[in-house]
């Protein structure tokens, strides 16, 4: 989250032309901004090697310099680093590099704190700009335990191979998820997966340029109630969720519902704005502190808020900023939370370019609610507790969100 919270080879020469480029300081990303082209050199190459040594160098200054606990959470980080270095920058290929980084930062237990290799950046931007992308249908949530099948679409190779929501992948051509390349259009790849029950299911999935889903919804549901769904937070989505609540103070619905399941965070700023869509006079959203600043962020009331009834979906998908929100609109009484416990990833993070093209988040605040509740490995606690079966997630049953429609059909 923004403080605004995966080869081809080339010549020698021009490889070393990239590099020397990338030697002056590397700049925050802001809004906006172009994302680096990837450095590509082959595999396993005294090239790729140098690569790997200078993001692992930066990446690792950086982290130094940034990270919010002067004590690195208990981890000797300069230490750490230096003893750790030559098995990650041995690594062959991209992919297994960043991987085997990650796997580094873990050490500092802050889940804003990883590394994103350059091609699976660009694949992820591209999703977030609703751009066509090769996938294979499904949809992964993090969890301690792995990453789990959290949706199947109606396309794609994943249901025509019969994953199962709530699998549980394993690995990918061989490899852990980070470690593997992301879905190529029309290249077949190997994931293994353990079901509910143990069992190992290998399946065959096919990469396939399938069409963007909307990552913003907004409904009219029975009951007069108005639905508002968004998937991250930044300035574009910001501006349309304000039409949207201001629409719903004219047109005095029942209530409204704003929907953060799988709501990863993104812009402060932004989130900022969306609160203020939703209150009547300036509130605190969070309080910021690090080695050398404390903070207050405050919520101004935008032209046309929404203020009557309102709930907040979350889950445990709901992260970071999507977490400041609700936590704050529920302290201060203006909401009801519905829904399960949310993931507990609330850290501001900066986020930097590595000279390879990839991308650094290093979390450089801790960030607690109005009432001084840490987040962090916590998350918000709903006001209303509601877990979907496996067999109801199965069916798409989605029992949340009929729940909070009744809710606000009952309380006008």
């Amino acid at each position: 989250m923004m403080p605004c919270i995966r080869l081809s080879p080339i010549l020698i020469g021009l490889t070393a032309l990239v590099l020397a480029a990338c030697q002056s300081a590397l700049p925050y990303v802001r809004s906006g901004e172009p994302t680096p082209a990837p450095v590509v050199v082959a595999d396993g190459s005294a090239e790729r090697r140098a690569v790997n040594e200078q993001v692992y160098d930066a990446a690792t200054a950086w982290v130094e310099q940034l990270f919010y606990r002067a004590d690195f959470n208990g981890v000797d980080w300069p230490v750490v680093a230096a003893q750790r270095r030559e098995a990650v920058v041995a690594q062959a290929d991209e992919f297994a590099f960043y991987d085997s980084f990650n796997e580094v930062l873990e050490v500092l237990d802050d889940r804003h704190t990883n590394a994103m290799a350059p091609h699976r950046r660009q694949r992820n931007e591209a999703i977030e700009r609703g751009d066509h992308h090769a996938s294979y249908g499904m949809a992964l949530r993090w969890s301690p335990d792995g990453w789990f099948v959290h949706s199947v679409r109606g396309d794609g190779s994943a249901v025509e191979a019969g994953v199962q929501i709530g699998w549980r992948l394993e690995t990918l051509n061989g490899r852990p998820l980070e470690g593997a390349a992301p879905p190529a259009d029309g290249r077949v790849d190997e994931a293994v997966f353990t079901d509910e029950h143990g069992a190992r299911q290998v399946r065959s999935l096919t990469g396939e340029i399938l069409p963007a889903e909307p990552r913003r919804t907004v409904e009219r549901l029975d009951g007069g109630v108005i639905y508002v769904a968004f998937e991250d937070f930044d300035g574009p989505t910001a501006d349309w969720v304000l039409e949207q609540l201001a629409m719903a103070a004219a047109e005095n619905p029942s209530g409204v519902i704003i929907d953060l399941r799988e709501n990863d965070g993104g812009q402060i700023n932004a989130m900022l704005r969306i609160m203020g869509g939703l209150i009547e006079r300036k509130q605190t959203a969070a309080l910021r502190t690090g080695r050398l600043i404390d903070l207050r962020y405050e919520a101004e009331p935008a032209e046309a808020p929404w203020l009557g009834p309102l709930v907040i979906l979350a889950d445990g998908g709901s992260a970071s900023a999507s977490e400041i929100l609700a936590a704050a609109l529920q302290e201060s009484g203006r909401a009801v939370v519905m829904g399960e416990q949310t993931t507990g990833i609330v850290v501001l993070s900066n986020t930097l370019n590595l000279p390879d093209g990839g991308r650094l988040s290093v979390g450089v605040h801790e960030l607690r609610t109005p009432s001084r509740v840490v987040l962090e490995g916590r998350g918000v606690i709903p006001d209303v507790e509601i877990v979907p079966t496996l067999a109801q997630r199965r069916a798409d049953e989605d029992v949340i969100l009929a729940a909070a429609v009744a809710r606000l059909a009952a309380n006008p």
